[in-house]
């Protein structure tokens, strides 16, 4: 398997990369590109459906951040020192080789490193043009709305302006969970897009969202504790989001399988936006 953010091959049965520490299956920060449907030639602005990518969801790169310590800012601290450590990771190949061909011990001393590490066959990443970052969950999710579950219950998912979000119930099972948002646009033209007959390109934009843990709390009647703690200790639940371009409705998918304590035996689960209503 080739890790989609550093470039380096790991093994399949690994649930992460080894050298940047990135989920297998997760993908990495991806270009924002501008779509228009083809058949439609009449642009009115304000009443075009058809609007380009970029005015329905927004780039993280644009926004200003509300201030120098935001949660916006670390994350473009966080995207500049990842891109030295793919940099960097895409020269030890090199050196690597350059030690083994001269020295016998040295030589011997890379062939003993473990498998899925810094190796002759890592990728170098792709040049970043500046048109690449990650998508604001809050602006595709519009702040937050309401996960309808097949017992009837409901999760809400708020998400403020620096993506941090809380997933909270409030019957018989008071839930609430914090934490982070991340959120990317999958590419339909990249190999690894999650196909999906229900869910066409041509009609859905898709979204892979990253829900990062940072805490939990609980009190009353909880139905599955095991499936609460294996939750809790997994520290992180990654979903597929379907927008439609048509109407804007959300379906969420367990892509992944880590939605387990919220979908259940479901595969998909509708979102409705506050919005919306």
């Amino acid at each position: 398997m080739k890790c989609q953010n550093c470039g380096v091959n790991y093994e399949d049965s690994e649930r992460e990369c080894p050298m940047c520490g990135t989920r297998a299956g997760a993908r990495g920060r991806l270009s924002v590109p501008r779509y228009t449907d083809g058949t439609h030639t009449s642009h009115t602005k304000d009443t075009c459906t058809h609007q380009t990518y970029a005015q329905k969801y927004t780039d993280k790169s644009k926004r200003a951040s509300s201030s120098a310590g935001s949660k916006g800012q670390a994350k473009k601290a966080a995207g500049a020192v990842l891109t030295i450590v793919i940099a960097l990771s895409a020269l030890l190949p090199a050196a690597f080789e350059y030690i083994s061909n001269r020295a016998y011990d040295v030589s011997h001393w890379a062939q003993d490193l473990p498998q899925g590490g810094a190796s002759a066959q890592a990728t170098p990443a792709p040049e970043d043009d500046g048109s690449s970052d990650l998508i604001w969950a809050n602006s595709v999710f519009g702040g937050g709305g309401v996960i309808s579950l097949p017992d009837g219950g409901e999760f809400t998912l708020s998400i403020d302006e620096d993506d941090t979000y809380v997933l909270t119930r409030d019957d018989e099972w008071h839930y609430t969970e914090r934490g982070e948002a991340w959120c990317w646009w999958n590419d339909p033209e990249d190999g690894l897009y999650p196909q999906s007959d229900s869910f066409p390109p041509e009609e859905y934009d898709s979204f892979t969202v990253c829900l990062a843990i940072s805490g939990i709390e609980q009190y009353g009647v909880i139905p599955e504790p095991e499936a609460i703690d294996a939750h809790a200790e997994m520290g992180e639940m990654w979903l597929l989001a379907h927008c439609s371009k048509i109407n804007g409705h959300i379906v969420l998918e367990n892509w992944y399988g880590d939605g387990a304590f919220l979908f259940g035996e479901e595969a998909y689960l509708p979102y409705s936006g506050v919005q919306a209503g």
